[in-house]
Order: C-alpha cells, then structure tokens, then sequence
C-alpha cells in the first residue's frame, strides 16, 4: 500500500475522495460543497503531513514560511490558525 493512500485512511478522507471522484465521472459536482471538505479538519490534517513529508517542504513558500514553523502543539488551534 502507498504512503498516500495510508495517509488518506488514515485520516478518513479516502471515502470522500472516492464520492467526489464518482461525482464528477457522472457530472454530478453541482450543489457539492467543496469548500466545506477544503475546511475540514480531516482534510486539513491530511494536508499537512502529506505537505511535512514532501521532499521540497524545506523551500519557504510566497509568504516566506516553512512548513517546518507549523508544528502541532495543539490541534484545534492549528487547525483555526490554518484557516485563518
């Protein structure tokens, strides 16, 4: 098994993926919100550690930071900071 698709059950995100694949063979996206699944904390938490293991996650994006300053002190605050 692929270290993405760990990553994706991990954070039970697969089944959503999977849906949203399903919706969009048939053209089936309209009334999907999208943005809700971006927001969600699962997606979120994916995110990162897919972002941490990435081989060029030592190069500061446009604002200048690395994913290395984001550590996980605490969930819900990181995850309302990245929201911000």
């Amino acid at each position: 098994m692929s270290t993405k698709l760990r990553y994706f059950e991990y954070y039970d995100m697969q089944s959503t993926f999977d849906w949203l694949f399903q919706r969009s063979l048939n053209n089936q996206m309209k009334g999907v919100n999208l943005y809700k699944i971006i927001v969600s904390d699962r997606n979120i938490l994916l995110a990162y550690r897919m972002i941490k293991s990435n081989t060029g996650s030592n190069t500061a994006g446009v604002d200048n930071k690395m994913i290395s300053e984001f550590k996980i002190k605490d969930k819900n605050q990181f995850i309302k900071e990245i929201r911000k």
